[in-house]
């Protein structure tokens, strides 16, 4: 015995029509089978070049991002983290990438970074920590520390920045933002 329940399903934000869920079992024990019918949408017409697209795609370049930085990220959320470094290398600079405090002291004895970009969450230690640690270092210049955080209250800010942070960036960070802070010159800001 065959049991089919059949639902449909019409949306008035996308105009479409004739949406099916069919769901199918021969009874309990034996498993069921699910189809779905989704409408094919039309395609958009493409937009003249130029038109419709941020700024970051159509005008950014390296040179006007202050590109040959080199730029160590921190984050534990190693998606996050490589997303950031292959934007940024795109932009231009070249990136290392350590996921916990630990890894990211070890990558400054030979990476002589000009910006480092951390999480403020990370295991082991946290941002904060590192940041400190990263500025008693005997490394010098001290590089330009910029958090990136979900943390985005104020006092998180003003603790970050106690912390030794130049910058204070709140997930998801707007790219523009982060050009603007890479085009200033290297070091610690006036």
């Amino acid at each position: 015995m065959i049991t089919t329940t059949r639902a449909r399903a019409s949306s008035r934000e996308t105009g479409t029509r004739a949406t099916y869920v069919t769901a199918e079992s021969c009874g309990p024990g034996k498993g069921s089978h699910f189809t779905v019918r989704l409408p094919a949408l039309e395609p958009k017409p493409l937009a003249a070049p130029g038109v419709g697209l941020s700024p970051l795609t159509t005008t950014t370049r390296a040179e006007e991002t202050s590109a040959g930085r080199r730029i160590l990220v921190v984050d534990d959320n190693v998606d996050a983290g490589e997303i950031l470094a292959d934007l940024l290398r795109t932009l231009g600079h070249e990136v290392a990438i350590a996921y916990d405090g630990p890894q990211a002291l070890i990558a400054l004895e030979s990476f002589d970074a000009d910006v480092a970009v951390l999480d403020i969450g990370l295991p082991v230690m946290d941002g904060y920590e590192l940041a400190g640690l990263i500025r008693q270092g005997a490394r010098k210049p001290v590089p330009r520390l910029l958090a990136l955080t979900g943390y985005g209250q104020p006092e998180d800010v003003a603790r970050s920045l106690a912390a030794g942070f130049d910058e204070h960036f709140v997930k998801p960070v707007s790219i523009e933002s982060l050009i603007e802070v890479l085009k200033r010159p290297a070091g610690r800001p006036l």
